[in-house]
């Protein structure tokens, strides 16, 4: 009977035992589904961190963007926008949040979005175009905006403030439209004052003789008359060429300060046009350089100096353009040729080299680049007028002109600006007026005589011999520069004309003054009125030039020689 209990109590320890096993086998299965969810917890955490981070990432990447980026609820009210979106109407962030998008349109703005924009916005799920906003203080901006629906019914908008852009697009319509008009006004101009130039060369050479004819015929009445009436037609024939010329408008005459590198950067907008698929443009240039000259003539030297180059360069090469206070002084090339125009004193600013890989302008011909209607391009393609523009720079004195070139290579042109010359404020010498007084009796004097024209030349030179003074008539400025420079003659005045190839009259007296400050020079044309007054000239005479006229500023001139 003792025995009893002990074999009871044996099959519920088994079932003890069963249960703990079942329980630690339980537990050891709820210890691994825990450490497996745990894992799994863990990597759907860390999943979601990195999402979180993307998110961030992106957040912050729409926050620091330069374009705005803008979200609507179904409303139309914002609930998310970035800095530059708000800052572009002058808001913060903060005030925008909640408030409609139709705040930052006009009324007439915001109906035009409502009725013809967001239309086409809910046919095709997204709408790109241009808007006018309102800024916080009533400024207009021109946006580029790109709207699209959000699943939400809310919007996702894109904007770009293209104010500037558009300003600098009719500032270069703008801008176009002034260089067309003067383009046209420099071929009349040019044109006009060509054929003004032969005719009064023409008529000078008639009025002239009919002058010495005059005083060869003094005996005989009718013939005497005769001559005298030509030289009365000839008077009135002048007349009228003079009447024809044609003047220069005041847009291409005012100087005033521009913005070098912004008339740069228009300037390539609107070359961009013409340039050929293969030429790359090279263009660097600082934020702003101020500069005094004349815009319109400024921005026609530029562009034609570009279209030279694109031509020269037959589709394909490099164009650099440099715009800097310390230009390249190197030369352009170890056998390259070299021409400057202008000459001005001051303070150099600023300078702009362009330069090309083109088939460079042949050396025989450099020399007449500047010339009116000469072109070195082939089969009449160019008008030899775009380079005209740079002799008006230049002759502003507040620039100077250099041009490198070699065949085969390219050319470089570079364009100095200097600040101008203070006036002087010194009170000017009280001067003799010698219309009162009888000039001293020079007859005799040497005078050299320049003028390209031959019967001009042979003209005048009669006139001076008849007035008994001693003429040296020669017809190209550059051998009368190299006359004066080896001293084979030495002369009391130079008379020169003003419009002559290689050297104009102007040009010539600066480098004749340059060897012989006090030799009086005598500059005339036909159309005198371009000749801008200048203590280099003792007199400016108009063609056809009388004997009298020519007489009195001969020996006014001689006078003055001590």
């Amino acid at each position: 009977m003792e025995d009893q209990p002990k074999q009871q109590a044996a099959p519920d320890v088994v079932r003890l035992e069963r249960r703990l096993l079942r329980e630690v086998k339980a537990r050891k299965e709820a210890e691994a589904l825990l450490e497996q969810k745990s894992a799994d917890l863990y990597q759907l955490n860390q999943q979601l961190k990195d999402q979180v981070d993307r998110i961030e990432v992106l957040r912050q990447s729409v926050d620091m963007a330069t374009d705005g980026i803008g979200l609507t609820d179904g409303e139309g009210r914002f609930i998310y926008m970035n800095t530059a979106h708000a800052e572009m109407f002058s808001y913060t962030v903060e005030e925008l949040i909640g408030q409609p998008w139709s705040i930052l349109y006009s009324d007439a703005e915001a109906d035009r979005i409502n009725t013809s924009i967001f239309p086409i916005l809910v046919d095709r799920g997204s709408w790109r175009g241009e808007s006018y906003g309102l800024s916080k203080e009533g400024r207009t901006i021109v946006q580029e905006i790109v709207l699209t629906f959000l699943p939400s019914g809310g919007l996702i908008c894109a904007t770009r403030d293209i104010s500037d852009r558009r300003k600098r697009e009719i500032y270069a319509r703008d801008l176009e439209t002034r260089l067309q008009k003067a383009e046209r006004e420099a071929a009349l101009f040019s044109l006009g004052n060509a054929v003004a130039h032969d005719f009064n060369n023409l008529i000078a050479a008639i009025s002239g003789n009919a002058a010495l004819l005059k005083d060869s015929l003094k005996e005989d009445f009718d013939n005497y008359h005769r001559a005298n009436q030509i030289e009365i037609a000839t008077a009135q024939a002048a007349n009228v060429i003079r009447s024809l010329n044609v003047e220069r408008s005041n847009e291409t005459k005012d100087q005033s300060p521009l913005d070098l590198s912004e008339l740069i950067r228009t300037g390539l907008q609107i070359t961009d046009a013409i340039k050929p698929y293969d030429i790359i443009v090279d263009a660097r240039m600082p934020e702003e350089a101020t500069v005094i000259s004349n815009e319109v003539v400024l921005t026609r030297c530029l562009l034609n100096i570009v279209k030279n180059a694109f031509d020269a360069m037959d589709g394909k090469g490099t164009l650099k353009l440099r715009l800097t206070q310390n230009p390249a002084t190197c030369r352009f090339s170890k056998k390259s040729e070299t021409i400057f125009l202008g000459e001005p004193s001051g303070q150099r600013r600023w300078s702009i080299q362009i330069s090309d890989t083109g088939c460079g302008i042949p050396a025989d011909k450099l020399s007449r680049i500047f010339d009116d209607f000469f072109t070195t391009k082939p089969d009449m393609t160019g008008s030899g007028l775009g380079l005209q523009a740079l002799k008006m720079l230049a002759n502003t004195g507040l620039s100077r002109i250099k041009v490198e070139t070699e065949e085969g290579v390219g050319t470089r042109f570079t364009i100095d600006f200097y600040d101008p010359v203070p006036v002087s404020r010194t009170k000017p010498e009280k001067t003799q007026n010698l219309s009162n007084q009888t000039p001293m009796d020079r007859t005799g004097s040497r005078i050299l005589l320049v003028d390209d024209n031959a019967l001009v030349g042979r003209m005048l030179e009669d006139l001076l011999l008849q007035l008994k003074f001693k003429p040296d008539w020669i017809d190209d400025p550059r051998d009368a520069l190299q006359s004066l420079e080896t001293h084979d003659q030495t002369y009391d005045l130079v008379i020169t004309d003003l419009t002559m190839p290689y050297l104009d009259g102007a040009e010539f007296t600066k480098r004749l003054k340059a060897m012989h400050p006090d030799l009086p020079v005598i500059i005339y044309s036909g159309q005198a009125s371009l000749i801008e007054q200048s203590p280099l000239y003792a007199s400016i005479l108009q063609k056809p030039i009388s004997v009298e006229k020519l007489s009195d500023a001969i020996r006014n001139a001689l006078s003055n020689i001590s």
